[in-house]
């Protein structure tokens, strides 16, 4: 029930650019699966 309530970025999503300074490993089914950012996205 919560989480209808949560939202997230997907952290590998490219649009992000985040350079990550280890290979990131062991993420959870929860962290993995946040869409990625579309095209129009104008913040959160």
């Amino acid at each position: 029930m919560a989480n209808k309530a949560e939202g997230g970025l997907n952290a590998m999503d490219p649009k992000l650019n985040i350079q990550w300074p280890l290979k990131v490993i062991g993420m959870s089914e929860r962290d993995k699966n946040p869409p990625l950012l579309v095209e129009n996205f104008e913040e959160l």
